[in-house]
Formats: C-alpha cells, structure tokens, sequence
C-alpha cells in the first residue's frame, strides 16, 4: 500500500516562486520611474534658476528686462580666465601690446576719503598745539575697467541696432558712431578709402592715463600719471548668434575707442567739422576745470569688470601734509601716556580727499582736443535737434538727463597711502549713451511704440542687458 504524500510543500513552493516573480517586476517598475525621475532633474533645474533669474529684476519695471533667447546663449569656459580680486577679471600683462595712449587735456575725475596717519610726522610745538608735518606717497595699486560694457551687447535683434523697450541694443566702443552716417555724403572712393583706414584700431589693446587726484589739502612735491591698458580677454568673448560669433553688419564687439573718435575727429572726412557751422559754436565754458565731473551723475559697474595691466611706473605723487594736535593727544599718539600703571595710546589720523583722475575716453562735451571727439560730436548734433531754448538749457552735468550732456560709469579702483590701501572709484565716460538715447528719442520715440519712455528706464536696461552678457562673455 502507498504512502500518501502531502501536497503542502508543492503549494508553498509554487506560492514562493509567484511571489518571487511579483517581486521582480515590481521593483524594475520602480528602477524605471527612477530612471524617467533622475532624467527630468536637469529641465527641473534649469526652470529653478530661471525662477531665480527673475527674483534678481524684481525691482525692475517689465519694459526694463532685456529678453535672452535660450538659442543664442553660449557655454561659459569652465575655467577662470586669469587670476581674480573681489570677483574682477584680470589679464595676462606678458601677453598684451598696447601701443597706443589715449589721454586728454580733460578727465573725468572720482572723490574718495584715505587715512594719513601722522604718527611718524615731524611735530614743531606752537602756542596751538603741535603742527606736524607728514610725508606720504600716495600710488594707484589698481585700475579696472568696465569690458562687458566696452563689448556691446553680446547680441542684437537686427544690424540697425535701434533701442528697444525689450532689449537697448547697446553699441561697443567702436561703434558709438554709424560709418554710413559720416560718410553719406561722400563719394564712393572717399568713403571706401575713410572706411579701411578706420578699421586698422578694431580690437587693438590701448592705453589710457590716469593719475592721482589730491584736493588742495596738501602740498605736492612730485607726481607722475600712469599707463594702463584696456584689452580683451584671452578667451576673446563676442558677439553670438546661435553659438556662432555675429557677422561683421551686426556687430563687431570692438572694445576701443578710436573708431568712434576717428569718425568724429579726422580732419578730412571727420563728422565733427562737417557738421560744425562757419566759427564754430561759440560756446564759452564759464568755468576753466581740468575734470569733468566731481562724483555727480554716475552709476556703479559691479560685473563685467576687468582689471587692467599697468604698463608704465605707477601713477604716483609724494605731497606733504600738515595737521595740527593737541600736545596731550600728539603724546599719547606717539611716546604714549601711562595710565593706571598702563600705556595707552591714540591715534593722529586725519582723513584726505583722494581721488582717481582718468582719461575721457570719447572726449570733452563741448571741444574737439587730443582726437577724442565723439562727445563733442554727439553733442553739437543733439543741440542742433533741440530749441534755442531747450539747447540753452543744457548743463555739461545736471541730474536730469534731458538736460545733462554727460554720463558716468564707476568701478572699483584702488589707491595706496603709505602702503595702505583704500577703494576708491574710477569713473568712465559713459556721455556717448546718453547723447545716442537722446538723438534716437528726438527722431524714433513719436513713431516707435516699444521705445523706452526715458533715458533712465533704457540706462537701466543697459546696465541688466550688461550683466546678461559679461556671463555669456564669461566675464566675471
């Protein structure tokens, strides 16, 4: 007789190897939505720094923001161009060649406050005090220079380049003035022979002047200006379309100032004298002044700068100081006073006015001198568009800018006093924008439903479309 054999092992069996083949499944369903999860991360993290993009131009009114196509955005280069303080770009000096100098009769001058401490000063006691006598160099350690400016926008929505409320189409150096305008009137073998001898500058590294700039609160005994060099980066950051670098009738991203000045200045062909009436303007300056402007009417650059190589000895003065103290505070500044069983000090310092004095890269308002000319230019053609009235009411610096001939940007700079060094700024014309909204105002704005309703909504629209693009320059 069979054994009967129980059938409980077979059900156990066949109910773990289901159990197995449900697990399975279960868990590559789960590895695939894992999958599909990690895949979408990237589009999830581009919308978040989009959304923080946007937190940024909060405080700009929405005719401010200037619109980046996603197509015409560029790579960065994953290293750092050069080494960098606070955030500034530098260059290699080695590797630049600047010939040429640009400086002026006029500049454009910053104020800024340094420490002299009088501690090791000379002290000649009076019936007043102690008149101390100090010694002091005061040198510029650093120049920077506004380069995602200088470069223009980093792209363009048409070659006319007509200031827009979506995006203010801001020019590079080189091209504050349209060739066609200067040369409209000129025959076809003129304006071919002017053309080819303005492009020899595009793009060539040159050398502006600066200086330091001392109130009248010392005594100068020597002083020599500096060189610096305005260049572009290495990785040479342009124009681009679709990735690719933008045709020369849309922009050529031409960081020097000669062309434009050129155009204005040549005494054949320039656009300064062709438009100038017989005797010129007339215009008398009521006060003689070798700066431009005194810390008004400028805005702060904080990207896109560029910290620019010294070629020549540092600008530097040696002028000496004198301040009066108190003989009880001159003692506990210099030997100390015991108190208490303890030496206790002061400190004699006293605070001087100290500035930057730089070359006006497009010249003065009102005269034509040392080349640089497109101010002078740009002016007399917004002057002749206005009323007699309205012209005469134009101030080389007034705080409305419909008045106001004259613009700034300030970047950070550095001084030296006795070693020491201090912030100040540097301040670049920035006129020619001005005169450019105003020209293009006085003729576009009646007809032109999308221009800025006034020149500080378009400034700023250049100032965010210039940090827009010293990213895509890869510009810090």
């Amino acid at each position: 007789m069979k054994e009967k054999r129980s059938k409980k092992p077979i059900l156990l069996l066949i109910l773990l190897i289901g159990f197995s083949l449900v697990t399975v499944k279960i868990i590559s369903k789960l590895k695939v939505s894992e999958v599909e999860i990690n895949a979408k991360m990237p589009e999830e993290c581009q919308s978040c720094n989009n959304q923080k993009k946007n937190q940024l131009i909060e405080d700009i009114s929405q005719e401010e923001i200037i619109y980046v196509k996603q197509e015409d955005t560029v790579k960065l280069p994953n290293s750092s161009v050069g080494g960098s303080v606070k955030g500034i770009s530098s260059l290699d000096c080695g590797s630049i060649s600047a010939d040429t100098l640009i400086a002026s009769m006029r500049k454009t001058c910053s104020n800024g406050s340094g420490d002299v401490d009088f501690k090791d000063g000379t002290g000649n006691p009076t019936g007043e005090g102690v008149v101390v006598t100090k010694d002091t160099d005061i040198k510029i350690e650093s120049i920077t220079y506004p380069l995602a400016l200088f470069l223009g926008q980093s792209t363009y929505q048409d070659s006319n380049k007509q200031i827009r409320k979506e995006s203010p189409e801001y020019r590079s150096n080189g091209q504050q003035i349209d060739v066609e305008y200067v040369t409209r009137n000129l025959s076809p073998k003129e304006s071919e022979e002017f053309s080819k001898s303005l492009n020899k500058t595009e793009k060539v590294p040159f050398k502006v002047e600066a200086e330091v700039k001392l109130n009248s609160e010392g005594t100068i005994n020597s002083s020599n200006a500096g060189e610096y060099a305005i260049a572009n980066l290495p990785h040479n950051p342009t124009c681009k379309v679709n990735g690719e670098p933008c045709k020369r009738e849309l922009a050529i991203s031409d960081f020097n100032v000669e062309k434009t000045n050129n155009l204005a200045a040549d005494p054949k062909y320039g656009g300064y004298l062709t438009i100038q009436a017989p005797g010129g303007d007339n215009y008398e300056r009521k006060e003689e002044k070798s700066c431009l402007v005194e810390d008004e009417n400028y805005t702060i650059w904080t990207k896109g700068i560029v910290e620019s190589c010294r070629k020549s000895p540092a600008a530097k003065i040696e002028a000496t100081f004198r301040q009066i103290f108190a003989a009880k505070k001159w003692k506990r500044c210099t030997v100390g006073e015991v108190v208490d069983g303890k030496t206790e000090y002061e400190t004699c310092i006293d605070t001087k006015n100290i500035g930057i004095k730089m070359t006006a890269i497009f010249g003065d308002p009102y005269e034509c001198t040392d080349d640089l000319c497109a101010n002078a230019m740009l002016v007399d053609r917004y002057r002749s568009v206005l009323s007699p009235t309205e012209a005469d009411g134009t101030q080389e610096v007034s705080t409305n800018p419909s008045k106001s001939l004259t613009k700034f940007v300030a970047t950070e700079c550095e001084i030296s006093i006795d070693g020491h060094r201090v912030p100040v700024f540097c301040l670049w014309d920035a006129s020619v924008y001005l005169l450019n909204y105003q020209l293009q105002a006085s003729g576009s704005a009646p007809q032109q439903e999308d221009f800025p309703e006034n020149f500080n909504t378009y400034w700023k629209a250049v100032k965010k479309s210039s940090d827009i693009s010293a990213d895509r320059y890869g510009i810090k």
